[in-house]
């Protein structure tokens, strides 16, 4: 493969080569010579569809918090709690430390990583570069394997 004049010199992450990458076409990787890990990768559209996915995701992690998350069946009585009532019933009952467990690990930690990446991808759709974008990213990078955003939203 030819190197075009605007390659981009970057450094592998496993072995720390120098390596330059050529412009990719679509479905096309970029891997380090030397170790032979995947440097990069271009899929057209993909920001559109990170984007439409993460607008959808934050829409559902709301609608969620509103439904049956638990339901508990005994004599003919029938209980249903949602996750705002499950923390509700945790603070009343003295395991406030659990509630906000259960609040980060479903609410606020999906939601920061999804509010995240529409912050930094929507300016990107415009041509435009959002403010501490590399910041941001970097706290969404943090959160991803902390947030469980598909456990809890399917």
């Amino acid at each position: 493969m030819k190197v075009a004049e605007s390659a981009e010199l970057i450094i592998c992450h496993e072995c720390n080569n120098r390596v330059r990458i050529p412009i990719l076409k679509h479905r096309q990787k970029a891997t380090c010579p030397r170790c032979g890990f995947v440097l990069t990768s271009q899929n057209d559209m993909a920001n559109e569809r990170i984007l439409a996915f993460s607008f959808t995701a934050l829409i559902f992690l709301g609608l969620s918090l509103c439904f049956n998350f638990l339901g508990f069946s005994a004599s003919g009585q029938e209980q249903n709690i949602n996750i705002i009532q499950g923390i509700q019933v945790l603070i009343d009952q003295d395991y406030l430390f659990l509630a906000i467990i259960q609040l980060l690990a479903i609410a606020i930690l999906p939601g920061t990583m999804l509010v995240g990446l529409i912050y930094v991808l929507l300016p990107l759709q415009w041509g435009l570069r959002p403010y501490y974008g590399r910041k941001v990213l970097s706290i969404v990078y943090a959160l991803l394997p902390w947030s469980m955003a598909e456990i809890f939203l399917v």
